[in-house]
């Protein structure tokens, strides 16, 4: 009967290692490292962590249960209380079906977090000042199709202008693939042709 118990904790483990391991590697801004090191490198540490809390447990409460039994449910409660403090909607991106090029998501004064994030066709968009800071990893549609996994990589970025000593032009990027057109990269450009919504801007 213990043994039954025991196998079934260890696959609990199992079992949440792979979602913890799958939430985080969605969840993770590559600005710098990439995302699988980052993936990687917290894993071990959480493993590694698991096991000496394990080990202690065990010394402490006398058992012969096995230390890997220990070790899931140390994992399984870790990863429960990831899941818990870290829950939000999943971030949508809508991209226009016809755009390819640099998308640009310039920090808004908006406190509150939108769910769906529309780009215009400029490659324009807003998001609020706290995903810059923190980063995050959004589900990318163009059009109907989800091509997140098409965008390798997200960068941060700021442009000046004559309005800089007014708004941030801080932005987050990142290209959509494909056949790029001709497009305006100058900020003063894209605020002449109204492309950027200054009214939704940040102030310095």
């Amino acid at each position: 009967m213990k043994r039954g118990i025991q196998i079934a904790i260890i696959i609990l483990g199992v079992a949440s290692s792979i979602y913890g391991i799958s939430k985080l590697s969605t969840e993770t801004a590559t600005m710098i490292l990439p995302g699988w090191l980052i993936v990687a490198a917290i894993s071990l540490i959480v493993f590694m962590a698991s096991i000496g809390i394990g080990i202690l447990a065990k010394r402490m409460m006398k058992s012969n249960w096995y230390l890997l039994t220990f070790v899931s449910i140390i994992i399984t409660i870790l990863v429960g209380i990831y899941s818990v403090i870290e829950y939000k909607p999943t971030l949508r991106v809508f991209i226009l079906p016809d755009y390819s090029g640099e998308v640009k998501l310039f920090v808004s004064k908006d406190g509150l977090e939108a769910i769906d994030i529309k780009v215009n066709q400029f490659g324009i968009g807003y998001i609020t000042k706290k995903d810059f800071d923190n980063g995050f990893y959004p589900k990318i549609m163009k059009g109907q199709n989800d091509i997140s996994k098409d965008v390798n990589e997200y960068s941060k970025g700021a442009v000046l202008n004559d309005l800089s000593n007014i708004y941030s032009f801080k932005y987050l990027s990142f290209f959509v693939p494909g056949t790029s057109k001709d497009s305006i990269f100058n900020i003063n450009d894209l605020l002449k042709v109204g492309a950027v919504d200054t009214t939704r801007l940040a102030f310095k």
